[in-house]
């Protein structure tokens, strides 16, 4: 009993550290020296974005909220402090301390989501989750050119029907046979949607006039990625081991693309080539980190 006490209290004591810390970084943000290195700024930009996001309007946030547990909120808590602290570091221009209290930020949200476990969901929300994912991507994948979906007629009557078995079975209430029938048909949906994405390139790289074109497509592969990862977080959040991977390789991506199409705006399509190839890089990452392999 001592034992387990004593590791409660350790716990405790680390997670105060941490709010310790971010306070003191929160308190001395408007102390900071203004940089002039501009290639800062949108890395700063992006991890603050991300801030925002996790820690005010995201399925995890809500859920420690809704937990009462003191160590959770007041990680999170912590965490929007910083957001607004790296905000106003960013506008006074000092980008690397806005980039420090935004990771500082980061950290107190990863650790007020992993103090909370996350609610075990009912067999009827599993199924309809399941089942709004699996037409979802049924729809993108009838909306590739009918040469690039590797499948047939025959293919998407059969996966209709064994949706339609699947809601057949939900109407009875057997909503986890009726995801057990949905599994297959996503899993397969998913893979084919990524193998897609990833074989163009390859398809593609011989009949390029030049790089404005393959710039083009590179952003179409780009926009390609971001759907799909869109569509894979309104279903489930990236794993506690794999968030920072994805948090990483989403504001990367994020930057690269942005690099891109600023150059790309004036013309330099020569510049701009390289970062989107770097920026399909990084999305491949992305998704990865959600759990997706091809």
């Amino acid at each position: 009993m001592l034992m387990r006490i004593r590791k409660l209290s350790s716990a405790i004591t680390a997670q105060l550290l941490l709010l310790t810390c971010i306070a003191s970084s929160v308190a001395t943000a408007a102390e900071c020296v203004a940089d002039s290195d501009q290639a800062q700024l949108g890395p700063a930009q992006q991890k603050i974005a991300l801030l925002q996001r996790m820690a005010d309007d995201s399925e995890p946030a809500r859920r420690v909220l809704s937990s009462n547990d003191p160590i959770a909120m007041g990680a999170l808590e912590a965490a929007k402090e910083s957001a607004v602290a790296a905000e106003q570091a960013l506008d006074s221009g000092c980008f690397q301390q806005a980039a420090d209290l935004a990771d500082g930020g980061l950290k107190a949200a990863t650790k007020a989501f992993g103090a909370v476990s996350p609610a075990k969901p009912n067999s009827r929300a599993h199924y309809d989750e399941l089942h709004s994912r699996t037409v979802s991507f049924m729809e993108s994948l009838a909306e590739q050119p009918a040469d690039k979906q590797a499948l047939g007629e025959d293919d998407f009557i059969g996966m209709q029907r064994q949706v339609g078995r699947a809601e057949s079975l939900a109407i009875s209430g057997k909503y986890e046979e009726a995801a057990q029938l949905l599994l297959p048909v996503a899993d397969r949906l998913q893979r084919r949607l990524i193998e897609i994405l990833d074989q163009q390139t390859v398809v593609y790289e011989k009949n390029f006039a030049g790089p404005r074109d393959e710039y083009s497509y590179l952003l179409e592969q780009v926009r390609g990625y971001e759907l799909l990862v869109r569509q894979v977080l309104e279903q489930r959040q990236p794993s506690y081991s794999s968030r920072r991977s994805f948090e990483d390789s989403s504001a990367q991506a994020i930057q690269l693309k942005e690099q891109a199409e600023a150059l790309a705006a004036t013309g330099q399509w020569p510049e701009a080539l390289p970062l989107m190839e770097k920026a399909v890089l990084q999305y491949e990452r992305v998704i990865r980190a959600l759990g997706i392999s091809y």
